[in-house]
């Protein structure tokens, strides 16, 4: 990041410092005024039609008195770590969607592909592994030169926790959600994720959510600790009513989540997914819940195209397999730099 743009990251924080501060001391009208400020602050950076439209947005949702992210924000300053909080915040908000952007938009038309503005690394398949440690945190660190600030960790085993807080512990620039089975939310991991103010935690949950031993466990620590967290669930035709309900999204937020991702398991196709979408969409409006909810696919797929039209993400797994979200190509992750792994499996410009 050069010298401009670190000076301007900068001011940021020291804006958004003030803003948390008063909205800790304040009282309620302070809340809503510095809420009001922290969106006028992002229109100010907007770069492009997509950023001034999203916050056009959340400029009428906030006009509603009533609006669901008060509490959102207001819960989120008082239970959430300040620092994990901002440096979240700061890393997506300006790193990856306004920094990120302006970059990978600048270097596009040399590859003649679309760069991908977040990578999902998988490392469940940890039997197969055939990316060393090494070759992952070097794929990191070229992609960080291309705008890609943002890393989706997919974990099942206490040894992929540990990588992904190496990963953050070092490119503290970038973004890393870590969507977790709750087993492996342990004491051990919480203490070192909650010195890792740019990771966010993922946990997955089942049909009975809140209410399942395991999950509750996993967000007690995570609460008791301050950390950033929300949830995964896989949905598909047979149980997705089971997620669509007051009852489920209650319980979810008593439980601390800061959101909540619904993910389409549908081996019929998108049967739910319209249902889903629809209620996530309802949920994070100006009448919904203080919750942020998200339908994987459609919402992924909209901001790839508000990013870059025609963009995807991009997937890497252990085995040294590399995909596009959507599907396009594959290739062998071993070899190839990440330039060239872009242009065979990317949309091309």
């Amino acid at each position: 990041m050069d010298l401009q743009r670190r000076m301007m990251k900068r001011a940021v924080r020291i804006i958004i410092d003030k803003a948390f501060r008063d909205i800790q001391n304040g009282k309620d009208k302070d809340l809503r005024r510095n809420i009001r400020n922290l969106v006028d602050l992002g229109m100010h950076f907007a770069k492009g039609p997509n950023q001034r439209h999203f916050f056009n947005l959340a400029l009428e949702v906030l006009s509603n008195p009533e609006n669901p992210y008060n509490d959102l924000i207001g819960n989120a300053v008082k239970f959430i770590d300040l620092n994990t909080l901002k440096t979240a915040g700061i890393n997506l908000g300006y790193g990856s969607f306004v920094y990120g952007v302006h970059t990978l938009r600048h270097e596009e038309p040399t590859l003649g592909h679309h760069i991908p503005w977040g990578v999902l690394l998988d490392l469940r398949k940890s039997g197969e592994r055939a990316l060393s440690t090494d070759r992952l945190l070097g794929l990191v660190a070229e992609g960080k030169g291309i705008g890609i600030l943002f890393y989706l960790i997919y974990a099942d085993a206490p040894e992929d926790i540990d990588f992904a807080v190496r990963l953050a512990q070092a490119n503290g620039e970038c973004t890393f959600l870590i969507s977790a089975v709750p087993d492996i939310i342990t004491e051990a991991f919480v203490l070192k994720a909650e010195r890792c103010p740019n990771i966010m935690i993922s946990v997955g949950v089942g049909e009975n959510g809140a209410f399942d031993l395991g999950s509750e466990n996993a967000f007690d620590l995570l609460r008791m600790h301050r950390c950033l967290y929300g949830f995964y669930a896989y949905y598909h035709s047979g149980n997705a009513d089971n997620y669509l309900s007051e009852e489920y999204l209650s319980g979810m937020i008593g439980c601390g989540c800061f959101f909540g991702i619904f993910i389409n398991d549908d081996k019929d196709g998108s049967k739910a997914e319209d249902r889903v979408y629809e209620f996530v969409r309802l949920v994070r409006g100006k009448n919904g819940r203080p919750i942020l909810t998200f339908d994987w696919y459609r919402d992924m797929a909209w901001i790839s195209n508000a990013v870059s039209c025609g963009c995807d993400l991009m997937k890497i797994d252990v085995s040294g397999e590399v995909a596009a979200l959507n599907g396009r190509g594959k290739v062998d992750a071993r070899d190839e730099t990440l330039k060239e792994m872009i242009k065979t499996v990317m949309p091309g410009l």
